[in-house]
């Protein structure tokens, strides 16, 4: 049939659209609906880690759909793939608590435990930082084999 193309699926129009395109869509779609807060916008960070840029783009999605289900501002996305190492970790993190120590933020937003540093120590004095902020920790889901008090039911 002439001109029907049946090769590769094009991308839909919502994945060709930028994040501020769909957060000016979602805005509009909720002042044609009636949908009007007074409530100030919570503001919070994103942070997600992947070993590689296909599971990358899931996790980050998947974060912003739960910020924007919450009512949350997203003021900031750390997204990062690659093999875990030290340095990167900690440039990541320090850029994520940079935010909560300029009051920016309040919450810290990421998919689950297995997110943030393996080491507990480091893992505690990063909450214990984010806390001293006035600022908390949220995990969308808890990651395999997660204890009773990481899925907060303990």
């Amino acid at each position: 049939m002439p001109g029907k193309q049946w090769g590769d699926p094009q991308p839909s129009p919502e994945s060709r659209r930028s994040a501020s395109d769909r957060e000016r869509r979602r805005r509009l779609l909720d002042t044609a609906s009636g949908f009007v807060s007074s409530v100030e916008p919570f503001p919070c960070v994103i942070y997600v880690h992947a070993p590689t840029a296909a599971e990358l783009a899931p996790a980050r999605q998947e974060c912003q759909d739960c910020a924007y289900a919450l009512g949350w501002h997203v003021i900031d996305v750390i997204a990062w793939a690659g093999k875990r190492c030290g340095s990167a970790e900690r440039r990541h993190l320090d850029r994520a608590l940079g935010h909560f120590s300029g009051r920016g933020a309040a919450a810290l937003l990421t998919l689950h435990r297995a997110m943030l540093p393996r080491s507990e120590e480091r893992y505690r004095a990063i909450v214990a930082a984010i806390a001293a902020h006035g600022g908390f920790v949220h995990f969308r889901k808890p990651a395999t084999g997660a204890t009773a008090a990481e899925r907060g039911k303990g």
